[in-house]
């Protein structure tokens, strides 16, 4: 018998991991437990604002009042819809892209929903495709052919930052990414070494309901979802489950994952969340794996005391000191290291322009003459190596600070 606890005895964050985790914690109180010792309509409100309401459904059952159970269903049928929405895309898109001989796959979104949840719906808010740097522009003409406009809303920003997408419009809303690079950030693609055409070659052809479409190989997958739960600093909690419904539906092969990871200098990151999302939410994630792949000693300690989700902070963009180091992970301490306090750096400076006018430079673009504009992008994009390294990382200016992730 699950033990029983008092009313209002937990906070909604409490009862919302307690619910997700898998297999529940030892001793753990029963669902209904849980949610009568919180207050149901936070918890409804946190899984949503989370975007977990499907999987809060999954979970909760019928045991919500009439209210919160309402606004979590709507919101979970509202997550349902707008994936067959972002299906009906993909099926055009990769037709396009199909017939213009382009190699491409499918990042996070639509393969997470259909593959690492099967039967409960997920929320997510864009569509991610990636290509190699070489082919960018064929890519970028054959989803314009398909529908699809550049949308970029800041070109001297996007060309000094040499971000790692475009984005992309249809009907006005800007909902595709074109990504040439699984990394989005600069500073963090150049510490590391991952080959995009290499990630391509593996590509492995996913059936999405009647969409056929290609998704990175699990290893890379994984991986991925882990690189990228370590930048954000808003809905944590539901990257960690991505994580954790991943490694249950598509399981890796460890000993490929860890080659991989210390190949491409990305083991300490990946380390951080797996061993995250194992300690948060039970994901299977072996010991040996997360040690292996955080490798020294200091590493190891740094990964421990990560351990734990921090709720998004009151600095801009959501961060606190815990998710603003877990966002400069790089590979090696002292690396790390220098990235949190020029990131600190420059959450200082944001706030500091609410009260401040900086010169604006936003028209000059990067000092090698590229002009700031899409030509100047994907000229900037094809001069890429092979791991998507530009050279070397000079300092944004203030009023070009480098933005954050989506």
């Amino acid at each position: 018998m699950s033990p029983v606890v008092s009313p209002r005895s937990l906070t909604p964050r409490q009862a919302l991991v307690a619910l997700l985790r898998t297999p529940p914690a030892t001793a753990a109180p029963g669902p209904a437990s849980l949610v009568a010792a919180c207050d149901p309509g936070q918890l409804a409100d946190l899984a949503i604002s989370e975007g977990l309401a499907g999987a809060a459904q999954a979970r909760l059952g019928g045991l919500l009042p009439s209210g919160p159970a309402s606004r979590l269903a709507t919101e979970a049928r509202l997550d349902a819809v707008r994936h067959l929405a972002y299906l009906g895309m993909l099926g055009k898109f990769a037709a396009a892209l199909d017939r213009a001989e382009v190699t491409w796959v499918a990042l996070k979104g639509p393969v997470l929903a259909e593959l690492s949840y099967p039967g409960i719906s997920r929320s997510y808010a864009d569509l991610d495709l990636m290509v190699s740097p070489p082919q960018l522009r064929r890519a970028l003409c054959a989803l314009q052919g398909a529908g699809a406009v550049e949308a970029e809303p800041d070109w001297p920003l996007a060309v000094h930052t040499a971000k790692g997408q475009l984005s992309m419009a249809v009907h006005g809303l800007p909902v595709v990414d074109l990504h040439w690079h699984l990394v989005y950030l600069r500073s963090a693609r150049e510490r590391w070494a991952i080959p995009t055409e290499e990630l391509l070659e593996r590509r492995q052809r996913v059936r999405l309901k009647e969409v056929d479409a290609w998704s990175l190989d699990p290893c890379d997958f994984l991986a991925h979802l882990a690189l990228h739960a370590s930048f954000g600093a808003v809905q944590q909690l539901r990257r960690l489950l991505d994580i954790e419904r991943t490694i249950d539906t598509r399981p890796p092969d460890w000993p490929v994952l860890v080659q991989r990871c210390r190949t491409w200098r990305v083991g300490l990151p990946v380390s951080v969340m797996l061993n995250r999302a194992r300690q948060i939410l039970g994901a299977a994630v072996p010991e040996e794996v997360v040690e292996e792949l955080a490798g020294s000693r200091p590493n190891r300690l740094l990964v421990r005391q990560l351990g734990e989700w921090a709720p998004a902070g009151r600095l801009p963009a959501g961060r606190s000191v815990k998710n603003g180091l877990t966002r400069s992970l790089r590979d090696n301490l002292l690396a790390t290291t220098g990235e949190f306090a020029g990131q600190s750096l420059q959450a200082i400076v944001q706030m500091l322009r609410r009260r401040v006018t900086w010169p604006d430079d936003r028209g000059q673009g990067e000092d090698t003459g590229i002009p700031a504009g899409l030509d100047g992008y994907l000229e900037l994009v094809e001069r890429a190596d092979r791991y998507g390294h530009l050279g070397p990382v000079r300092s944004p200016r203030p009023g070009l600070a480098e933005p954050d992730p989506p």
